[in-house]
């Protein structure tokens, strides 16, 4: 895994900056417009959760439906998912084990720049308004006393509220490539668009 992650960020990477030599003269591939609805799918790669020394079992992933109301704006909804796993120690007991699957569904409030001259490129940003919902198991034993000193719950469901900025590159009329930096199940995602 360690050494796939970087294989993806460099072609992604590549996708995105390399110039499209065959069409570079002719018609853009995709200029993002009103009535255009598409699907994505991301990968996390920087959790939220790596403040906690967090061991990932299942990275972030997220799925994104999003509708162009107008050129220049669009709603969506996301739903995202991971799965990590952490120890923590008291001083009178031995280490405890957690799994903490994490779920957020939000909706998604974009506003997006299609700035002249970068025909294939959206650059957008905004704000999701959603519902996170964790569940903590105790992998090697129950809930007890140690939980309770560390505010330690089986399942929390809070709202949540946050930003985030990104970019798309159309690499055909119908498929896309974004990096995005936000709040979400991942502070940084890459993945992949298509229009249905």
């Amino acid at each position: 895994m360690k050494t796939f992650l970087p294989m993806i960020i460099c072609w992604l990477f590549s996708m995105l900056i390399l110039p499209d030599l065959n069409g570079q003269y002719g018609q853009p591939k995709r200029l993002f417009k009103k009535g255009e609805t598409d699907l994505l799918a991301g990968f996390g790669l920087f959790p939220t959760f790596v403040k906690d020394k967090v061991n990932q079992v299942l990275p972030p992933l997220t799925l994104r439906y999003e509708h162009r109301i107008s050129r220049n704006y669009s709603l969506g909804l996301e739903f995202g998912h991971s799965i990590a796993t952490t120890n923590k120690k008291d001083l009178f007991s031995d280490e405890r084990q957690y799994r903490n699957r994490f779920y957020f569904l939000a909706l998604r409030n974009t506003a997006h720049c299609n700035c002249e001259n970068l025909d294939n490129w959206d650059i957008y940003g905004g704000f999701a308004l959603g519902i996170n919902i964790t569940k903590i198991a105790v992998i090697n034993g129950a809930f007890g006393p140690l939980e309770e000193l560390y505010g330690i719950k089986p399942q929390k469901t809070q709202m949540t509220f946050h930003g985030y900025v990104g970019l798309r590159y159309a690499c055909t009329p119908n498929l896309s490539f974004f990096g995005e930096f936000g709040y979400g199940a991942s502070i940084i995602q890459v993945g992949i668009g298509y229009k249905l």
